[in-house]
């Protein structure tokens, strides 16, 4: 599989010339392992970054935590100061107890005023009373009459009270809308206890709420993120959003915290965005932070620019280099591939003559060239000489043969003496002998056209049957896509002489000869069948084997032997002969041929 691969490149660069092998050389063994080392430094600072920057996130998600811890205890120590205090315990007991209920009440109203004052973000402070009755004072409205955030909680006053009661325990009331101020949605949310008298510890005496506003929770999870690179979101432990910057997602519920964050933070930022997230442990609460790295990776990507830079700068000095120092050389290397393409072409005049400061290697090739050109001159004369006289040997030769154009006219005047005395049969069989010989002798090495190939085997077939009487039958299936095809001559003639001569002796009743060519891909399937006596396995290897020795008198199959010679002379590997016989049954021989594209040239006449 490598080896596959590998292989066209090589091919291809051993076709450049030493110049251009040379550059390649240099461009894979010194820029591009350096341009490999700079890519993969980048990618190893990259994961360094990234990792600190994680380390960094994890770090700053964790001091957000503890600031949440730290705001939210300074919140919880005033809520302890007020369900402890023993004017509140005093104050709600007498309001439970229905004593001066309107005074007290508003000892108490003034007493939660003056707390809501005891930090920023307070904005509200309510007692609910186990009588279902509530003393409260609401800052945003400045109402102790209507409490606004009470009436729209999802949970209900009674809820709240007893599930607050029910232990000793801080309560946080999740984030919800409170009221609309100034045409501004204004959200809480608040810490619960249970008030607590010392003096009656199991006294159910009620409930204190301290409301606040989320912006506070806003402000301690977003201290970082001012150059909007970054945006915070805090859930509690059931996956309602206690603080987001997108204020209408306040309240609601994620399924997915991740990927419900991620998909908000998209509405304001674009880039390479990451998810971090962090539990507090002391409320149970998610801290997940959006943040974008382009403008980090842009950074690390903007200095290996520089580097990249100058290290093409410095590529490109060391390649000019070497294109001058390899100038000479491969200028005399041109020179010699120059001379030899033109002994190539047939110039054998042709010298190398190269100035005395071209490499020594250079010079010592001219010169071998140089002998060498010498000698293959010399030697061309002797082979002139020795063609001539070769071809006064053939001339000579010609003479003494016999002339086929006599033979042709000779045959021609015995067909008029057959016409002439009416003996159409003979003059037939001496106008098909005369067409195979013409077509015999003339080029035997000659590509024909398949319908010509054709033509020739009906005019041979037509003279076995006049000779063996008509003992047998042919018929030919040709398609009409292979007609054009051109194939060597006298191809498949063999295959049908041995058909008829040695297929059908001896045989009694009907001989039929099949002769079948078709078409697949750029081959040519040629199928010859007789249903004759057959062939038994030792005659198939015989006639269509190779064998180690043949002596004069074993010439029974010497036609079969040298229409595979000249199988394997023509087509070499791409033809092949498949032989398929039983004693009795016939045979069937089937050649695989690839299609000539054309005539071959003749050879040049001296």
């Amino acid at each position: 599989m490598i080896k596959r691969f590998i292989q066209p490149w090589r091919t291809w660069f051993a076709q450049r010339s030493f110049r251009s092998r040379l550059l390649l050389s240099f461009l894979v063994f010194s820029i591009l392992p350096v341009l490999t080392l700079t890519f993969y430094s980048y990618g190893r600072i990259a994961n360094v970054v990234q990792d600190n920057i994680d380390q960094l996130i994890e770090n700053n998600m964790a001091m957000i935590s503890r600031n949440l811890d730290v705001t939210l205890s300074a919140y919880s120590d005033i809520l302890t100061q007020l369900y402890t205090s023993d004017d509140v315990v005093s104050l709600a007991n007498y309001i439970n107890d229905g004593n001066d209920v309107a005074l007290h009440r508003n000892q108490l109203l003034r007493t939660l005023r003056a707390a809501c004052y005891f930090r920023p973000y307070i904005q509200g402070i309510t007692i609910l009373l186990p009588n279902g009755g509530s003393v409260f004072y609401d800052k945003l409205t400045g109402s102790a009459t209507q409490n606004a955030w009470l009436s729209c909680y999802p949970e209900s006053g009674a809820d709240i009270l007893s599930v607050t009661s029910a232990d000793n325990l801080l309560h946080l009331l999740p984030t919800a809308f409170a009221a609309y101020i100034n045409i501004e949605s204004r959200y809480l949310f608040h810490l619960a206890h249970r008030i607590i008298n010392y003096r009656y510890i199991y006294k159910q005496c009620g409930v204190v709420i301290l409301s606040i506003d989320s912006d506070l929770l806003m402000e301690t999870i977003n201290y970082d993120t001012a150059n909007g690179s970054s945006e915070n979101i805090l859930l509690d432990g059931n996956g309602v959003v206690l603080a987001s910057a997108h204020g209408d997602q306040i309240g609601k519920k994620f399924q997915d915290a991740q990927a419900e964050s991620l998909a908000l933070a998209k509405l304001d930022m674009k880039g390479d965005l990451h998810i971090y997230s962090c539990s507090n442990a002391e409320y149970g609460w998610q801290i997940i932070r959006v943040l974008d790295q382009s403008a980090i990776r842009k950074r690390i990507l903007s200095q290996q620019s520089w580097f990249f830079i100058a290290l093409m700068i410095g590529s490109c000095a060391l390649l000019a280099a070497v294109i001058v120092f390899t100038g000479r050389m491969t200028s005399s290397i041109r020179g010699v591939v120059l001379a030899m393409a033109k002994a190539g072409c047939g110039d054998m005049d042709t010298r190398l003559s190269l100035p005395n400061n071209a490499p020594k290697e250079i010079l010592l090739i001219a010169n071998d060239f140089n002998r060498m050109m010498d000698e293959i001159g010399d030697m061309m004369d002797e082979v002139h000489i020795a063609n001539e006289r070769q071809r006064k040997a053939e001339l000579t030769a010609v003479e003494a043969q016999l002339n086929p154009h006599f033979l042709y006219n000779t045959l021609d005047t015995i067909n008029w003496m057959a016409i002439d005395r009416e003996q159409y049969e003979i003059s037939n069989c001496i106008s098909a002998l005369g067409g195979i010989l013409r077509y015999a002798i003339d080029r035997s090495n000659l590509r024909v056209k398949v319908r010509d190939e054709l033509n020739w085997v009906e005019k041979y077939v037509y003279l076995q049957r006049t000779r063996l009487k008509n003992e047998f039958t042919f018929t030919s299936d040709v398609a009409e896509e292979t007609l054009d095809c051109r194939v060597h001559k006298l191809l498949f003639q063999p295959y049908v002489e041995n058909a008829i001569i040695h297929g059908f002796e001896g045989v009694k009743g009907p001989c039929e000869l099949k002769l079948s060519i078709t078409k697949e891909a750029e081959t040519l399937l040629i199928i010859i069948a007789d249903n004759g006596k057959g062939m038994t396995e030792q005659a198939i290897r015989d006639a269509f084997g190779t064998p180690q020795a043949e002596r004069e008198s074993e010439r029974s199959h010497i036609g079969i032997r040298n229409a595979m010679t000249r199988l394997d002379m023509y087509y070499g590997g791409r033809a092949s002969v498949e032989v398929y016989s039983s004693q009795g049954g016939g045979t069937t021989v089937t050649l695989r041929v690839p299609i000539g594209e054309g005539e071959e040239n003749p050879p040049c006449e001296s």
